[in-house]
C-alpha cells in the first residue's frame, strides 16, 4: 500500500502488507521492501536497497545497495 503522493520508483518490488504511508518518502529503483515493513514520513531509499520484512523506517536516509534486516526499527528524531 502506497500513499498517493509518495515517489515510489516503478522497478521497486513490494511485498504484500508492506507500507509505504507518506508523501515525503522516495522508494529508489530496484528496490525490495518486505512483508510488514513501514516506511514512514521523510525516508528516502536508495537503489538496488533490500528492506527486510517487519522493518521501521521514519526520518532517514538508506543509501544505495543497503540491506537493512529483517524486524529493524531506525527511527531518527525529526527536530
Amino acid at each position: 500500500m502506497f500513499h498517493k503522493l509518495a515517489d515510489i520508483d516503478p522497478t521497486q518490488l513490494t511485498d504484500f502488507g508492506a507500507v509505504v504511508h507518506h508523501s515525503w518518502s522516495l522508494v529508489g529503483g530496484n528496490v525490495h521492501v518486505g512483508s510488514g515493513a513501514v516506511i514512514g514520513p521523510n525516508v528516502t531509499i536508495g537503489q538496488s536497497t533490500n528492506i527486510g520484512y517487519n522493518v521501521a523506517l521514519a526520518n532517514y536516509t538508506i543509501g544505495e545497495s543497503c540491506a537493512i534486516h529483517h524486524g529493524v526499527c531506525i527511527v531518527e528524531d525529526a527536530n
